[in-house]
């Protein structure tokens, strides 16, 4: 880890995103400017020590995550030791850039959203009308993005950026649509280990995007962003169950049904009593309507479920002639 201070020049973005960042302000041109900045090249937890530490306590101390009011690791006193302190700052920054899950370890997306944190935004500069002085206001940075509240503001955009900017929108949202349902699997006790690597996948490839798309790199951002939707999908099919599995258990549940109704009709036609097995059918049938309407809901997993039971009630029923 090396942790250093050196001179960061504006970086130039695109004219869009600029715009909607200084409309109505005057802005000279800004000059360069000293920020410290960490290079971290391990994960950070718990008892880990060294002047990367040291960076990160002055990094949360400076950014309104205090490590502790005073003593040791208070701003201006940080140390070079990762203490509990340290973990329950680095928490909450980690719950305001929507980090998932907030482990209060600094691992690689907490690397990555502190790098998104350091890119500077360029100022436009815009000669007064009037001779009073030219106001000079620092825009908000355009590295604010976080897998839970991103979405690039553009305004006179083209075409393209107007799509590439829905689609970072939908992204955002099915993301964190996507969390709140490994939450709740895994209250049910479900392995979702494979779900929250996929949509682990997803927040890197969303934030790739992001990148991408404050650098004007529109065909990038596409890319990566498409590939984002694509893991959200996986991820979200990976909680819910197979399509393709609770649609076989359906046609087979459908096939059982009309083997129990051809038995029926046949035992009917010889004068037996079918009353019983009528109705075991008609539960059945019921079951297999639950199981077709939550297929259309994209509950997988329950309709996979419903249609085995109606297979079972529809063996069940041909069994009670």
């Amino acid at each position: 880890m090396i942790c250093y201070t050196y001179l960061i020049m504006k970086k130039p973005y695109t004219l869009a995103i600029i715009t909607s960042l200084v409309v109505g302000i005057a802005f000279t041109t800004s000059p360069v400017h000293a920020a410290e900045v960490c290079i971290f090249s391990d994960t950070l937890t718990l008892g880990s020590v060294g002047e990367d530490v040291r960076c990160l306590q002055r990094f949360l101390n400076t950014n309104g995550f205090i490590i502790t009011s005073e003593g040791a690791g208070s701003p201006g006193k940080e140390t070079n030791t990762f203490r509990e302190k340290t973990k329950e700052a680095l928490t909450k920054w980690q719950v305001s850039k929507g980090i998932f899950p907030a482990t209060g370890n600094f691992g690689p997306q907490s690397r990555k959203l502190y790098e998104v944190s350091l890119q500077p935004v360029a100022v436009v500069p815009v000669i007064p009308t009037t001779p009073s002085p030219v106001t000079v206001v620092t825009p908000p940075a355009a590295s604010t993005a976080t897998v839970a509240n991103a979405v690039p503001v553009v305004s006179n955009t083209s075409s393209t950026e107007r799509k590439l900017k829905d689609l970072i929108k939908k992204v955002r949202d099915a993301i964190k649509q996507a969390e709140e349902d490994i939450d709740d699997a895994k209250d049910d006790g479900e392995d979702v280990a494979t779900p929250e690597k996929q949509l682990e996948r997803a927040q890197d490839k969303f934030l790739d995007a992001v990148y991408a798309y404050f650098d004007g790199e529109y065909d990038e951002a596409t890319e990566a962003i498409e590939k984002a939707d694509k893991y959200v999908e996986d991820s979200v099919e990976d909680i819910s169950g197979s399509s393709d599995d609770a649609e076989k258990a359906i046609k087979r549940a459908k096939e059982a049904l009309s083997q129990a109704r051809d038995d029926i009709s046949e035992a009917d036609d010889d004068g037996d009593d079918v009353n019983e097995a009528q109705d075991i059918y008609d539960d059945a049938k019921d079951k297999l309507d639950d199981a077709r309407s939550e297929f259309d809901d994209e509950d997988y997993d329950k309709a996979e479920e419903l249609a085995k039971e109606a297979e079972d009630l529809a063996e069940d029923a041909s069994d009670a002639l």
